[in-house]
C-alpha cells in the first residue's frame, strides 16, 4: 500500500503538470485554415516545435480533448492528494485516514469510465483504443480498493484506532 502511494504522488504530481501543459495545444478554429484539408469548423492541434504551427486539424471543435485533459489533471491531482493521505494513514497507523485513497480509487474508476467515452466520442477509431488500457486502470483500481480495505481492517482489528 505505500509503494502505490509513494506511487499516486510522484506520477499524480508528474501527470497534473503535463495535463495543465496540453491544455494549450488545442484551438479550435471557425473556419479552418486554408492549409487544413477540413472545412467548417476544426481543431487545430499545435506540432511539437516552438513556432506554434499547427500538427494536425481534426473536424469539429476541441472541447472534447480540452474537457479530457481536464479530467486527465482533476485525476492526476487528486492521485496526488489521495497519495498524501495513503503514507500519513500507513505511517501513523490510523485506519481512519486509509478512506480516503480508497475513496480515490472508487473516483478513478468513475473518471477511467468518462474518459473512454470522451475518447471514443471524440476519435471514434483511436478513441476505441483506449478500452484496453482503461479496462486494466479498473481492474487495478479495484485491486488497490481491496488492499488499502484490507490494511484498514487490520489496523482497526490491531490497534483500534
Amino acid at each position: 500500500g505505500l509503494c502505490i502511494a509513494v506511487c499516486w504522488i510522484i506520477f499524480g504530481a508528474y501527470g497534473a503538470y503535463s495535463a495543465s501543459a496540453s491544455l494549450a495545444l488545442y484551438d479550435t478554429f471557425d473556419p479552418c485554415p486554408s492549409s487544413s484539408v477540413s472545412s467548417g469548423e476544426c481543431c487545430g492541434i499545435r506540432g511539437p516545435s516552438t513556432t506554434g504551427s499547427y500538427g494536425a486539424y481534426i473536424d469539429g471543435n476541441c472541447e472534447p480533448f480540452l474537457s479530457a485533459a481536464k479530467l486527465s489533471m482533476a485525476d492526476n491531482i487528486l492521485a496526488c492528494l489521495a497519495g498524501v493521505c495513503g503514507v500519513v494513514g500507513l505511517a501513523v497507523l490510523v485506519s481512519w485516514i486509509l478512506f480516503v485513497p480508497m475513496g480515490y480509487a472508487v473516483v478513478q474508476i468513475v473518471l477511467t469510465i468518462v474518459s473512454v467515452v470522451l475518447a471514443i466520442s471524440a476519435l471514434s477509431v483511436l478513441g476505441a483504443l483506449t478500452v484496453v488500457p482503461a479496462i486494466f486502470s479498473i481492474g487495478i483500481s479495484i485491486c488497490i480498493v481491496i488492499l488499502f480495505w484490507n490494511n484498514y481492517r487490520l489496523i482497526k482489528d490491531i490497534l483500534g484506532k
